[in-house]
């Protein structure tokens, strides 16, 4: 991982921008990290990954606590409930 003040990445940008093909850069500010920058395609892989272990979560809370209800889930129980009352004359 490279590191650079936060002066030599805007003086030296365009630089910053090719490094970060290969490899992290790393930019501080008064001596202190604030920032790491890394791929476009990284950062894709790292989204892609939160997504797939969010899921996986969700998937885990669903089997340990019962069925956990999505809005599309909520509105077809809605829908298939006041369908069912109108049916019955129940609702207008």
């Amino acid at each position: 991982m490279k590191n650079v003040t936060s002066a030599q990445a805007v003086r030296n940008f365009s630089e910053v921008m090719d490094t970060v093909r290969t490899e992290h850069v790393t930019i501080s500010k008064n001596g202190k990290p604030v920032a790491v920058l890394y791929s476009y395609e990284e950062a894709q892989a790292i989204e892609e990954m939160k997504m797939r272990e969010l899921k996986s979560a969700l998937l885990k809370a669903r089997k340990q606590k019962g069925k956990l209800f999505t809005r599309e889930d909520l509105n077809q129980i809605k829908e298939k409930g006041m369908a069912k009352l109108k049916a019955e004359g129940k609702l207008k």
